[in-house]
């Protein structure tokens, strides 16, 4: 997974021991804890509609 900071990274600052992983790939946004524990996701899709 790669990890991009996002604002998500300035939105969850005051959290400690989180961090957000950002994978293009999977088109998935995961906020962990510093066990590796997942706290939330988000998938995504990109589209272009015109």
């Amino acid at each position: 997974m790669h990890h991009s900071k996002t604002v998500f990274d300035k939105a969850f600052a005051h959290a400690e021991h989180t961090e957000c992983l950002f994978d293009m790939q999977h088109q998935l946004i995961a906020l962990i804890d510093n066990h590796q524990q997942i706290l939330g996701a988000l998938q995504f899709e990109l589209r272009d509609d015109n």
